[in-house]
């Protein structure tokens, strides 16, 4: 991997950390999840390092903006409810994880258009 890549990486990498940090920890009694900020984080660390292999830096930055988007946009739009058994539920996770699907897909496939515009020259 070339340095601009590992830098790309780098740089995405430690945003995203940040992004996990706030929402795990700083902003916690919010929504009260401890696992799935986790997962989401590993997936997204997984992304960051297909993203700066394959040089797609709009997929770097979108993968930590749809992150970091997803919660806020969970939190303020999520649901809270109780099941039928009486436990708490709450939809925001659900919010959250869509969006940063989202934001992953636009960002490849935006990155995908660029490349195809470059390589055969066309005013997209």
């Amino acid at each position: 991997m070339s340095k601009k890549k590992a830098f790309q990486f780098f740089l995405s990498a430690t945003c995203l950390a940040a992004a996990y940090f706030l929402s795990r920890f700083g902003l916690f009694s919010f929504h009260e999840m401890k696992q799935w900020p986790a997962v989401l984080a590993v997936t997204g660390i997984a992304v960051l390092a297909i993203a700066a292999r394959f040089g797609c830096r709009i997929a770097s930055a979108t993968t930590v903006a749809g992150y970091l988007g997803g919660f806020f946009l969970g939190l303020w739009l999520g649901k809270e409810g109780t099941d039928p058994g009486g436990g708490r539920t709450d939809s925001g996770w659900i919010i959250w994880t869509f969006i940063f699907l989202l934001g992953i897909l636009c960002g490849f496939l935006a990155d995908w258009i660029f490349q195809k515009k470059q390589k055969t020259g066309l005013d997209l």
